[in-house]
């Protein structure tokens, strides 16, 4: 993406009454669960880009590096971790607020392992409420249903980069 639409890309963020993000595959942990670099300042920079901001984090890893990295386990939700449990509730709850206010919901790289937790719903949630917006990074398999056309962004890029880049975080090549 160029400087413009990154920069419309967090004026959107900043104006969003709510803003879902959904972290994949590409944002992985060891197996030992050490956080890589590049994900540990990814977080730090989704963690300044939400300050103020109502907000939820719903992410299919196992060992996810979110808590870890400083973002509050009350606004994160790990089915794969914790089962459909409390943190879940707390997810469904949040997510049923957002029905007519203005949402910016970023998916970042999720794959289709399981469609089923954040590709089928965002989309579901961004057709349903028209104040919605989607992104989704991903390296492999960025495509949008065509339905959200003018509502959505589909980004063929790294997400963990894509959330360096656009908090400024990037490494100088």
């Amino acid at each position: 993406m160029d400087i413009k639409e990154l920069t419309g890309l967090k004026e959107k963020i900043a104006d969003a009454q709510k803003v879902l993000i959904g972290v994949g595959g590409e944002w992985k942990c060891g197996s030992d669960g050490d956080v890589p670099d590049k994900v540990r300042r990814a977080y730090q920079g989704l963690s300044v880009l939400l300050e103020g901001k109502d907000y939820y984090i719903l992410t299919s890893q196992q060992n996810p590096a979110a808590e870890s990295c400083g973002i509050p386990s009350d606004h994160l939700a790990a089915p794969a971790r914790d089962g459909e449990g409390k943190s879940w509730e707390a997810y469904q709850k949040w997510l049923s607020m957002t029905l007519n206010r203005s949402l910016m919901i970023l998916e970042l790289g999720e794959g289709f392992l399981n469609p089923a937790l954040m590709r089928w719903p965002f989309e579901k949630v961004c057709f349903l409420n028209q104040k919605a917006c989607l992104v989704r990074v991903n390296e492999k398999f960025p495509q949008t249903a065509a339905e959200l056309s003018g509502r959505s962004l589909a980004v063929k890029e790294n997400s963990v980069d894509f959330i360096l880049e656009l908090c400024g975080m990037e490494e100088n090549k």
